[in-house]
Formats: C-alpha cells, sequence, structure tokens
C-alpha cells in the first residue's frame, strides 16, 4: 500500500520534518563557526570540530539504513534519530571546551545524521511513480532553512550567538512533534530499468554511480569555505550578522524557486545535464566570492547561485540516486550518498577550510581552491552514462 501526498496529513508530515530538520542545519552552517569564534577557538579547531560533526556522516547513516533496510521500521529510525538528536543536542548547554563539544557533536550527529537518508526513502516511496515531484516537498526544507537563518541573525545580533543552542533545541522539539503524523507501509521492491533484482553491492560497481559519487562529495568539499566561514567572511567585511543572515537566506530563497520548476527543468533537460549545469555554476560562484564581497548587489547577485550549487544539483542528484537505487536498495543507496558524499565531502571541505583560512588572511585562496574542486566534479559529470529522458518517462 503507498501513501498519496493527496493526503493532508500526509503531506503536512513530510513538509514539517524536511522544515524542522533543514531549519536547524540553518542554525549549524551559518552560525556554528560564529559560535566556536566566541568561544574563542582558532580556525583551525573550528574546522577540526566542523570535521567531526561530519564525520559521524560517513559511518551513522550506513550503519542505520543496513538495519532499517531488513526491517522496513524507517518511522522508528526517524522517531528515535529525532528524540535522541535532541537528548544529546542539549548537551551543549553544558559544554565548552574543545573535547566536550567534540564529544557532544560525535553523539548528537550519530542520531542527527541518521534521520535524513530515511525521510528521503519515505518520501520517494509516497511520490512512488511522480518523483520528480519530490522538489516540491523538499522545498520547505529550504524554507525552515531560511526562517531560522534569517530570524537566527537577528537574535544573535541582538541576544547574543549563545542563545544558538536554545533556538536549535527548540527546534529538534518541533522536529519530534512532527515525526508523529507520518503514514509509511513498506511496499515490496519493484523492477526497474536499471536491471530489476540487481543487488545493491552490484548497483556499487557501476562506474557511472562511482563517477557520480566522486563528483557530488567533490561538490561538497568545495563548499567548505562557505558553510564554516561565510558568515565570519562577512563580518571581517564589516557586515553584520543579521546581515550575513539574510544574504545566506536570499541564497535559499533562489533554491526553493529553483525546487519549484526542477520537475520541468528534469523533464527537459534530464538529470544529468542539469547536474552539469549547476556544478559550472558553482565554480563561477566560489571564483568570483572574492571580488564582490564590497559591493552589496554583485554579492547579493552570486548569492543567487545557491540555486545551483545546491538546489538543482540536489535535485538531480536525487533523481540519479532514484533511478539508480531500486526496491529495498533504497536506503541504503541514500544512506551512502549522505555517507560518502556529505560526511566524506563535509570532512574534507571542513579540515581543508579550517587551516587554509587562517583567521581570514588566507580567505582568498580557500575561494579559489574551491573553485578548483567544483570544476573538477564538473568533469567527472562529463564522463557518466546516464538516460537524458529518462524523468520524462516517469
Amino acid at each position: 500500500m503507498s501513501q498519496s501526498l493527496d493526503t493532508p496529513r500526509q503531506s503536512i508530515a513530510l513538509s514539517g520534518c524536511y522544515f524542522f530538520f533543514f531549519a536547524l542545519l540553518g542554525l549549524i552552517v551559518p552560525y556554528w563557526g560564529a559560535y566556536l569564534t566566541d568561544l574563542n577557538f582558532s580556525s583551525a579547531q573550528i574546522g577540526e570540530l566542523m570535521a567531526i560533526l561530519m564525520a559521524t556522516r560517513i559511518v551513522m547513516p550506513v550503519i542505520w539504513a543496513a538495519h532499517v533496510d531488513k526491517t522496513e521500521q524507517r518511522l522508528s529510525a526517524i522517531r528515535w534519530g529525532s528524540l535522541f538528536s535532541f537528548l544529546f543536542f542539549c548537551g551543549f548547554f553544558f559544554a565548552d571546551t574543545y573535547w566536550t563539544i567534540a564529544i557532544v557533536l560525535m553523539l548528537f550527529a550519530s542520531c542527527w545524521s541518521a534521520i535524513l537518508p530515511q525521510m528521503e526513502v519515505v518520501t520517494l516511496s509516497t511520490l512512488a511513480k511522480r518523483s520528480h515531484d519530490y522538489s516540491k516537498i523538499r522545498a520547505w526544507g529550504s524554507i525552515g532553512f531560511i526562517v531560522l537563518v534569517t530570524v537566527g541573525g537577528f537574535i544573535f545580533e541582538y541576544f547574543g550567538i549563545k542563545w544558538l543552542i536554545t533556538v536549535g533545541a527548540i527546534v529538534l522539539v518541533g522536529l519530534m512533534l512532527v515525526t508523529t503524523l507520518i503514514a509509511y507501509h513498506p511496499q515490496k521492491a519493484v523492477t526497474d530499468s536499471v536491471g530489476g533484482e540487481t543487488s545493491f553491492y552490484q548497483t556499487l560497481k557501476n562506474p557511472n554511480v562511482i563517477l557520480f559519487m566522486a563528483a557530488i562529495l567533490l561538490l561538497q568539499v568545495s563548499h567548505g569555505p562557505y558553510y564554516n566561514f561565510f558568515v565570519l567572511y562577512l563580518m571581517d567585511a564589516g557586515y553584520s550578522e543579521s546581515f550575513a543572515g539574510l544574504q545566506i537566506g536570499l541564497g535559499v530563497v533562489a533554491e526553493v524557486v529553483v525546487f519549484v520548476v526542477t520537475a520541468r527543468l528534469l523533464q527537459r533537460f534530464g538529470a544529468k545535464q542539469l547536474l552539469f549545469v549547476s556544478l559550472l555554476l558553482s565554480a563561477l560562484r566560489w571564483i568570483v566570492m572574492p571580488f564582490v564581497t564590497d559591493n552589496v548587489v554583485l554579492l547579493s547577485a552570486n548569492q543567487l547561485l545557491h540555486a545551483a550549487s545546491f538546489g538543482s544539483a540536489h535535485a538531480a542528484a536525487m533523481a540519479m540516486l532514484n533511478y539508480w537505487f531500486v526496491g529495498g536498495a533504497r536506503g541504503r543507496g541514500q544512506a551512502l550518498y549522505a555517507s560518502i558524499c556529505f560526511g566524506v565531502g563535509g570532512v574534507i571541505g571542513a579540515l581543508y577550510s579550517g587551516y587554509t583560512w587562517q583567521e581570514g588572511a588566507g580567505s582568498t585562496m580557500s575561494w579559489y581552491i574551491a573553485a578548483v574542486i567544483a570544476l573538477l566534479a564538473t568533469g567527472l559529470v562529463t564522463l557518466i552514462q546516464y538516460p537524458q529522458q529518462h524523468q520524462i518517462k516517469q
């Protein structure tokens, strides 16, 4: 039995889960570096702590998914993951040294990072053959990010960055509550154009899957300076925290707009072509960053490229994953994607940007390195063999 997005409760539940999950990300990604700076950590230490946060995404989603794909207890995984994420996150109220923060980060992220892959599977299962409509539900995650990154900027500017932990805990309570509304009935594995019962491990040997994973990993590596230091970068340039929050929010607004039209873009151009253009625009975004910082109009225009570097790139990646990983392998496919691309990619991005940033002295070099990495990812995409019209057939 499948769920339908025509059911109001299911639609609200899925949209709400994305909203609150990415609302928390809207606090951590832009403001975590400022929070750690307030605790007197260096750029290198911030990079190392962010690497710990990302490193948990390498192993834990795969471990959770290996169990969940056998039991199909996806709702239990989502709900228990939300509960323990909240409990461990509350540890930040007491942690203020390098090692205590590192331990709490590891515990919290071990639960939090395992939630999203299962949410993705439930959503794609709900949509069934309308997977190209995924972006309409995922857009609520972007909206949650926008709300928190914008509101957070004003809260932290006027009340202090230490309020990040309180606001984050409130968001996680919201996530726990909305997960109780989800409905999910496991479906039997179905055949697909990739080869029906092709096993998960055989799919991993597909050269196109390997190239795809490598390209998305490099894309995430290129985001290292942005995810870890962009707020500090703007503050060093003389802007306020609230302005930095608005700039990040502007980028995510562009992302939402792209999510709304992504289904049409996928149907017209295909996932591979959309991913190629997205990565090319990502490289452009990073290479011009040092030249637009002093001009608000140009800076804002450059932020609109977030629609490509995350929005359309992620939507295209979801379409390709849904094509290669089918039936009972979808959960592990999503988990592997999160593990390799966001986990390993996030670790490398956090470490390289942390060591090259040098309290802002190496910011320009960090952006240039990011651009080169994005260009390498673009080159890998050109080697992938993927049916251009796959989305039209759905």
